[in-house]
């Protein structure tokens, strides 16, 4: 789980893989959960998305094998 805070512009959560603090929003954290009752992912939108890169980059080379 994610530490949350207070501030002036409203709820913060800080990301765990980068531990930058940003707003509690869907639009820098993406949510999970149920519709109904959606929760963010414990990681900002940027680090997932560089998460999934590297998850495929790596798919790709067990898949093809070394390259020589």
């Amino acid at each position: 789980m994610g530490k949350e805070k207070m501030t002036e512009i409203g709820l913060e959560r800080q990301c765990t893989k980068c531990h930058d603090w940003w707003p509690a929003t869907r639009e820098f954290f993406y949510a999970t959960g149920r519709a109904d009752h959606p929760k963010l992912h414990s990681w900002c939108k940027a680090c997932y998305e560089e998460g999934r890169k590297d998850k495929r980059a790596a798919s790709r080379r067990l898949q093809t094998g070394p390259q020589d």
